[in-house]
């Protein structure tokens, strides 16, 4: 089994990042095989809208984003983690995001599918939002997780919404952190199930 924790901030040490640790964690404690990808680190550019993945499936791109895509068809779960900026995703995951254009292409435009849509997936997202909670604080966000998740074969199981983490540190709220373990362990449990159903 293994498990990719996305990490969507393009800051070190907080929110975000210190999430993605303690899922890390758990994963460990549980004997998962997991990765970590902080997208700030990754050498990408972004998705121009060429065209070219709708006449071929692939991305004319040979950087890191177009390896690290790759990653997701072997994987079990994607657990992905993101500060709310502007009501939305950072503008580092989004990146992210665009480029799995060559998927969506190869899956809806070529119906030649790149990634193994048989394959049982399950998905989660953290939305770690700054301000006191509002309507709509999360809802932009949550549609892009939620087309990412189709694009990748991924059923969308669980999501967290983490607001006023400007007065509150998420990491070192004990409630929030409870609910982390929670969807994480789900995300382990269902894997098992799969595994177990042969």
């Amino acid at each position: 089994m293994k498990v990719l924790i996305v990490n969507g901030s393009p800051r070190i040490q907080k929110n975000s990042y210190n999430i993605a640790r303690y899922i890390a964690g758990i994963m460990e404690k549980n004997g998962v095989d997991h990765e970590i990808i902080d997208v700030v680190k990754l050498d990408m550019t972004p998705c121009i809208g060429c065209g070219v993945c709708s006449r071929t499936g692939v991305c004319f791109k040979n950087d890191e984003s177009t390896s690290t895509v790759k990653k997701f068809d072997p994987s079990d779960a994607t657990i992905v983690v993101s500060p709310i900026y502007f009501n939305s995703i950072s503008g580092q995951l989004k990146m992210f995001i665009d480029r799995f254009q060559s998927l969506y292409a190869s899956k809806y435009d070529l119906k030649k599918p790149a990634i193994d849509r048989s394959k049982k997936r399950f998905g989660a997202f953290i939305a770690v939002g700054g301000s006191k909670g509002y309507e709509d604080q999360f809802t932009s966000a949550e549609l892009i997780m939620d087309l990412y998740f189709k694009v990748i074969n991924t059923r969308f199981i669980e999501k967290l919404r983490i607001p006023d983490s400007d007065r509150v540190n998420a990491w070192e709220d004990k409630a929030t952190l409870d609910e982390v373990e929670r969807i994480s362990l789900r995300i382990i449990e269902e894997m098992k199930k799969v595994k177990q159903q042969g």
